[in-house]
C-alpha cells in the first residue's frame, strides 16, 4: 500500500490519495448552471469526506457532493492494492466498512445498479355504501422516472 499521496491532476480516490477520500452514498445527474444558461448534464456523487490516521480511515458524517469525474479509483481497486491488511477504519466509522461494497452491486455481478422510484396508489371503488360486501381495490403503479 502506498503511503505518500499522489499529483492525482486534479482527480481523487473514493478513499486514497493524500487528503482526497471520498465514500460516495448516491451517484445522480444535475445541471450545473452558474447563470441559467443550459449545459449538459454533470454525473455528481453525494457522500462523505474521509481522512486517513494512524488508526484507520475516519469517516466524516457531513455529507457533500462532489463530480464523478474526479473519481480515479473504485473501492475494489483500493481493497486489492490493501492485500491481506485490508481496508481498516476507526471504530467511529466502523459502520461504513460494513457498507462497501454494495451488496446489490455484488448480486450484478459488476453490471450497473439502478433505483427506479415507483409510485404506488390504492383505491377501494366498490362502490357498496356497506364496505362488508363486494370488496373492489384498484392499486395502480407507475415508474417515477418516467416524465
Amino acid at each position: 500500500m502506498q503511503e505518500y499521496p499522489e499529483d492525482g491532476q486534479g482527480q481523487m480516490s473514493q478513499a486514497h490519495h493524500g487528503s482526497q477520500y471520498f465514500v460516495p452514498k448516491k451517484i445522480f445527474q444535475a445541471r450545473t448552471s452558474l447563470e441559467g444558461e443550459s449545459v449538459e448534464p454533470t454525473i455528481l456523487a453525494l457522500g462523505h469526506k474521509v481522512s486517513k490516521t494512524a488508526a484507520g480511515f475516519v469517516v466524516d458524517l457531513e455529507m457533500i457532493i462532489v463530480p464523478v469525474s474526479t473519481f480515479f479509483n473504485t473501492f475494489e481497486d483500493l481493497r486489492h492494492r490493501a492485500g491481506e491488511s485490508g481496508i481498516q477504519f476507526t471504530a467511529s466509522s466502523i459502520v461504513f466498512s460494513n457498507l462497501m461494497p454494495n451488496s446489490l452491486r455484488e448480486k450484478s455481478g459488476g453490471q450497473m445498479v439502478y433505483t427506479v422510484p415507483l409510485i404506488v396508489f390504492m383505491d377501494d371503488v366498490s362502490g357498496n355504501i356497506s364496505k362488508q360486501w363486494n370488496k373492489h381495490h384498484v392499486i395502480y403503479v407507475s415508474n417515477g422516472l418516467l416524465p
